[in-house]
C-alpha cells in the first residue's frame, strides 16, 4: 500500500436541489462526462451549489445517496475564519440530548474546521432544537432543590457509618422517628437542619401522623418557649411582686413578651398570672444573648 495517500474529510458544506426532469441546464450546470455517458441528467440527479461563488455542478443519483446527508434548517454553512460556535445558553440537558456528546463539550473552543468538529456541530445544534428551554425557576424550588442535594449528602454519610432501616417499619418506628426528631431540635451541631428535614422526610414518606409529634415529648417534660436573659429575669422578678401584694412593676412592654410566649395570662384591668407554661420557664437555663 503507498503509505503517500493519507485520509482526507471536506469540510465544505454545499446547498443542493433535485434536479427537474427537463429543465435546460446548459452553460448554467457542469455535468461530467462520465455522468453524461451514465445517461444524467435523469430523476434523481441533484443539483449541488457552492455557497461562495455559486457555482453549480451535477450529482447522480446513487453518488449522492452515498456520501451525502442532510443538515438541520440552522446548520451554519460553514464557520468562516476568525468565527467560532457559541452555546446559546445551554443547560445539562440540552448537551446531553446529544446523544454520544460527553456535556463538557458544549464548553470546548474551535480549534478547527474539520469534519469531526462539524458532527459536533450538528448534533450539538440538533439538541437545541429537541430540548426546549425550561420556564426560569422560582426562588423557592431553587432553594428546595439546593437543601434537598445537601439532605441527600447527610443521607449518604449516615449510610456510610452502617445507619439505615428508617423504612423498615420493623426496624423503626414511627414514635422512634419522631422522638429523634424532638431531641434534635435541642442540638446546635453543624448538620443539624439537615439531620431533622431528613427526620421530617422519613415521616412523610412513610405516611406516619403528624400527631406523633405531640406525643414525642418524654414524660415529665413539656415543650416552652425559652427565654432571653432580661426575659428570665423579668419573670422572676414578675413572681417576687405579685406574691407580695399582687401587683408588679414590670414595663408594659416586657409584660406583653412574656404574655405573647405564653409565660403569662390577662385576666382583667391590668392584672396577669403566671401559667403552667410560665412556671416550667423558670426551671429552664435563659438563652445567654449579647
Amino acid at each position: 500500500m503507498d503509505e503517500s495517500f493519507k485520509k482526507y474529510r471536506r469540510k465544505t458544506i454545499v446547498d443542493v436541489r433535485p434536479y427537474i426532469e427537463g429543465e435546460d441546464l446548459a452553460g448554467k450546470v457542469s455535468i461530467s462526462r462520465e455522468d453524461e455517458l451514465n445517461g444524467s441528467p435523469r430523476p434523481g440527479d441533484v443539483i449541488a451549489r457552492n455557497p461562495d461563488n455559486a457555482a453549480q455542478w451535477l450529482i447522480n443519483a446513487a453518488e449522492f445517496q452515498e456520501k451525502f446527508e442532510p443538515c438541520p434548517d440552522d446548520q451554519p454553512q460553514r464557520l468562516p475564519a476568525g468565527w467560532q460556535v457559541a452555546p446559546m445558553e445551554p443547560d445539562p440537558k440540552m448537551t446531553s440530548a446529544a446523544t454520544g456528546i460527553p456535556e463538557n463539550m458544549a464548553q470546548w473552543p474551535v480549534h478547527r474546521q474539520d469534519g469531526e468538529w462539524q458532527d459536533f456541530v450538528r448534533a450539538y445544534r440538533c439538541a437545541l432544537a429537541a430540548v426546549p428551554n425550561p420556564p426560569a425557576q422560582h426562588p423557592d424550588d431553587a432553594a428546595v432543590d439546593r437543601f434537598a442535594t445537601a439532605m441527600k449528602e447527610k443521607l449518604a454519610g449516615a449510610r456510610e457509618k452502617g445507619r439505615g432501616g428508617w423504612d423498615d417499619p420493623e426496624q423503626c418506628s414511627g414514635e422512634m422517628l419522631a422522638r429523634m426528631l424532638f431531641e434534635h431540635l435541642g442540638k446546635g451541631n453543624p448538620g443539624n437542619f439537615q439531620d431533622i428535614a431528613n427526620l421530617a422526610m422519613m415521616l412523610h414518606q412513610r405516611g406516619e401522623s403528624p400527631e406523633l409529634l405531640t406525643k414525642a415529648v418524654p414524660e415529665g417534660y413539656v415543650v416552652v418557649p425559652a427565654l432571653d436573659n432580661d426575659e428570665s429575669m423579668a419573670i422572676v422578678r414578675f413572681v417576687q411582686t405579685t406574691q407580695d401584694d399582687g401587683t408588679y412593676d414590670i414595663g408594659q412592654a416586657m409584660i406583653h413578651r412574656l404574655a405573647d410566649k405564653g409565660a403569662i395570662r390577662h385576666l382583667s384591668a391590668g392584672r396577669y398570672q403566671l401559667t403552667q407554661a410560665g412556671k416550667a420557664m423558670l426551671a429552664v437555663e435563659p438563652i445567654t444573648t449579647g
